[in-house]
């Protein structure tokens, strides 16, 4: 499994845990909720600095190969301390190239996360 070697900027760093609760609406009343699934996928939304055409490429290598296959990056999660984790782009949100001067380039990413070891 490839593993992303970039670290995660903390400035635009967004982590949404994942919901393992089933609800159903009544007509009258609090909702019924049960517990449906273990290990609900996390979402997490980050930026990643590239600073020359060398990490670019890099990158988009990296894409390409990985868009449909789960891969490992180190994250901060709901623990409070980077952990390993198993991550898939989310493909319905494309990453996001933004030019802030020259070669220097930042990645918005979203992605799917199930932490490896808990």
């Amino acid at each position: 499994m490839d593993e992303l070697k970039f670290c995660p900027l903390q400035e635009a760093y967004d982590f949404t845990i994942g919901n393992n609760v089933s609800e159903q609406e009544l007509e009258r009343g609090m909702p019924r909720e049960m517990i449906k699934f273990v290990g609900a996928v996390h979402q997490v939304s980050a930026q990643i600095f590239l600073k020359d055409q060398l990490e670019r490429q890099l990158f988009w290598a990296f894409y390409r190969l990985n868009q449909t296959k789960p891969w490992r990056w180190r994250l901060d999660l709901d623990g409070g301390q980077i952990e390993d984790c198993v991550c898939q782009f989310n493909n319905s949100v494309i990453p996001k190239n933004t030019l802030i001067s020259g070669a220097i380039r930042k990645i918005q990413i979203d992605i799917r996360v199930v932490p490896v070891e808990r």
